[in-house]
Formats: structure tokens, C-alpha cells, sequence
């Protein structure tokens, strides 16, 4: 038998074992949760008052490297106005700096729930870190910014400040 016959056999059991990978690692695939709670400050043109406790639930799914969709639900209590309820959407955006640490940055939009506010998409976006102890279980702390969220007092800007418990399902 000459090398030459071999070779396109050689081919075609190279490709198969090539084509045969996932595109992806299963790890880069997957449900998440995440749950955060902290401290609140309104600011608008008249005042900036403390809010008290902010609560947070998002959940995602993780399809790209650096890519993943969320939707989310926040409560602002203890305030000196009304409760505050939005429910929000948007994009995180990951990067990896080791095996445990994440950077995360979020771009989102939300809407205040209610019946006395205006229910108009306002942007929303955020900043932070991710320590993950295992696969499945992290915790994270970020910086939150709401823009224009309508409060009895007019439309006012919230920051955050968050610490957080996530999940990764699927994972390990």
C-alpha cells in the first residue's frame, strides 16, 4: 500500500476527531441566579437621602464566553418615600480574570412597578466583581446606577451598593 492511499483516510479520521469536540466547553453553557441585598441613596436635583435596604433576584443564561441575558426583580424598603419595585432586563458582560475571579459589567434598562409612576424603560447599569468557591456557588459585590426611576419625588437617580450569593446550574 503506498503513503498516498493512506493519507485521505489519515484525513478523514483527523476531521472526525476534530468535528467530534463541542464548540463550547460545557462549563460556558448554563442557568444562573443570583441574589444581592444593600444599601441605597437617591439623588435628584432637590435632595440626596439615604433609601435603606435594596434587595435584588436576577437570573440569566450564560451562552457565550463573555455574553449572558438577564431578567431581574429589585425592592428599595425602609425609605423615606414609598417602596420602590422595578422590574429590569439587560446584558452582562464577563470577564474572566483567573479561575475565581470575574469581572462583571451590566447595561440593562428597567421599570418601575406601580400604579403611580410611569411605567417607561429608564437604563440601568452596574459594576463589579464575582468570587466563585466552587462551580455552582460565588458571591459578588457591585455597584449599581438606575437613571431617572420616577418616586414621588420626582424622577430621581439610584446608586447601590450590593453584596450578593450566585448560582450556576449544571455545573461540576
Amino acid at each position: 500500500m503506498k503513503p498516498t492511499s493512506i493519507l485521505p483516510l489519515l484525513t478523514i479520521l483527523l476531521s472526525t476527531s476534530v468535528f467530534a469536540k463541542p464548540l463550547h466547553p460545557l462549563d460556558e453553557e448554563f442557568f444562573w441566579v443570583s441574589s444581592s441585598l444593600g444599601s441605597s441613596e437617591l439623588q435628584n436635583d432637590e435632595i440626596t437621602t439615604n433609601l435603606g435596604l435594596s434587595s435584588e433576584i436576577r437570573g440569566g443564561y450564560k451562552f457565550r464566553k463573555y455574553f449572558s441575558p438577564y431578567f431581574g426583580f429589585t425592592t428599595i424598603t425602609n425609605t423615606d418615600i414609598d417602596d420602590i419595585y422595578l422590574a429590569q432586563f439587560g446584558s452582562q458582560l464577563t470577564l474572566p480574570i483567573s479561575d475565581q475571579w470575574i469581572g462583571v459589567v451590566t447595561l440593562g434598562f428597567e421599570s418601575a412597578m406601580g400604579s403611580e409612576v410611569s411605567h417607561k424603560l429608564n437604563p440601568n447599569y452596574s459594576a463589579g466583581i464575582n468570587y466563585q468557591f466552587t462551580p455552582q456557588f460565588g458571591t459578588h459585590l457591585s455597584i449599581d446606577l438606575k437613571k431617572d426611576v420616577p418616586t414621588e419625588r420626582d424622577d430621581s437617580d439610584i446608586v447601590s451598593v450590593k453584596l450578593g450569593v450566585n448560582y450556576r446550574f449544571g455545573q461540576g
